[in-house]
């Protein structure tokens, strides 16, 4: 199966698993039909590829990972929900059609981001996860960090205060290792993880995480001032409108993407104690320069 056939299994059966998980529950149909609609058939889902593809350096089995991946798929569709209501960045489409609370509303919106969180949390821990509960605890405490005070809220918040500020380059990048970077950590540390990686393949794969999600950011942001809505399926040039702190907004697009190449070697470089192991993961991070949304 080639890395493009696997991506989009991955896709499906991230869909399959969280449909088999919520067909075991009473949901109000309300709830229920919101979440179907945000996440079904929906987004890139980069994250769960990543976890899944980085536990395979580790022979975890797929079957586990997947759950985990789901986990972190719902914890990150919780963010982009809140992220797009009114108080946030106020947008209106998201992967190519309306937001949820303006299919919906601002209520059933917050009440289906907070679901998804605590719903990750509640995958995480149950009974249908085969690893032990040391693993599963260490697992709760890494998504806990990466996605609260000291990681993606974190960067969330800085992320309004640097608005319309002339911010240093490097505090720039502070920023989105926390509000993009942290949950890429959690996707590449979650294999070391499960498969009983030692310190040194942490430190590994931290690095890629860390190059990798600078350069996601990087393009998304390039994305923002050159694309358009037909190919990148949101609202474009609102992060030049709001004076966001951005690196290419920073740097110029074209000092921007030689960034985004600069950190492509890094996260080349951290992965070659792998061998050909590693060869997929860097395959992800190379494509991310040509992406359209």
């Amino acid at each position: 199966m080639s890395l493009n056939e696997s991506y989009k299994n991955i896709q499906t059966q991230i869909d399959k698993c969280l449909i088999d998980f919520l067909s075991k529950k009473s949901i109000p149909e309300e709830l229920l039909s919101a979440i179907k609609y945000i996440f079904i058939g929906n987004g890139k889902k980069i994250r769960a590829l990543l976890l899944i593809e980085t536990s395979k350096i580790f022979n975890v089995r797929y079957d586990e990972a997947i759950k985990i991946a789901l986990a972190l798929e719902c914890l990150h569709t919780y963010s982009l929900i809140h992220d797009d209501l009114p108080a946030m960045d106020n947008d209106d489409f998201r992967r190519g059609k309306e937001t949820l609370h303006k299919k919906y509303s601002e209520s059933t919106a917050i009440l289906a981001g907070d679901a998804l969180l605590t719903l990750a949390f509640e995958i995480l821990t149950s009974d249908d996860i085969a690893f032990s509960d040391k693993i599963k605890l260490k697992l709760v405490n890494n998504l806990a960090v990466a996605g609260g005070l000291e990681g993606m809220i974190a960067g969330q918040i800085l992320d309004i205060e640097f608005e319309t500020k002339d911010i240093e380059l490097d505090r720039i990048k502070y920023m989105q290792s926390l509000k993009t970077g942290a949950l890429f950590n959690f996707a590449c540390i979650a294999g070391v993880i499960m498969g009983g990686g030692n310190e040194n393949d942490l430190e590994r794969l931290q690095i890629f995480a860390k190059a990798f999600g600078l350069v996601f950011q990087i393009t998304d942001d390039i994305i923002d001032i050159n694309s358009n809505f037909i190919n990148s399926g949101k609202t474009v040039s609102k992060d030049n409108v709001a004076g966001k702190a951005t690196i290419s907004n920073k740097l110029g697009s074209d000092q921007a993407r030689v960034e985004a190449i600069k950190y492509i070697n890094m996260a080349t470089k951290s992965l070659n104690f792998y061998g050909t192991r590693g060869e997929s993961l860097i395959h992800i991070c190379e494509n991310l320069l040509d992406r359209k949304k």
